[in-house]
């Protein structure tokens, strides 16, 4: 699935528009995810190697080195990052925001993930 600049552009401002107006579903949610992580797809093949996760992550604080993040998503072990196992991980991460389990995650929800996450 390929998107231009501006399809991106117009999808995340609808995504974030739905977000504010009450929540946002786990499709959105998953939707919003897959543009985020695609926009390291540098060859633009709808997949992301080892390296482009690499390239991606490069300069963010973190604990563990990125090429042990990216082999521990590629559930398939295709060497690749595909929309299938983005979907997996942020159908995880919704869960785990959706605290009042009513397949939506509000702002509310994630700003208490997030503050969970700064103790």
């Amino acid at each position: 699935m390929a998107f231009g600049k501006y399809a991106l552009i117009g999808i995340v401002a609808v995504l974030s528009v739905a977000a504010t107006a009450g929540g946002m579903s786990l499709q959105d949610f998953q939707a919003m995810a897959r543009t985020r992580m695609m926009r390291g797809d540098a060859d633009g093949d709808g997949k992301l190697s080892k390296a482009e996760w690499s390239a991606m992550r490069a300069g963010r604080q973190g604990k563990t080195d990125p090429g042990v993040i990216f082999d521990r998503l590629d559930t398939n072990r295709d060497s690749y990052l595909d929309a299938a196992e983005i979907d997996a991980l942020t159908a995880k991460r919704f869960e785990r925001l959706d605290t009042n389990h009513d397949s939506i995650v509000t702002i509310d929800e994630r700003k208490a993930a997030r503050r969970g996450a700064d103790d």
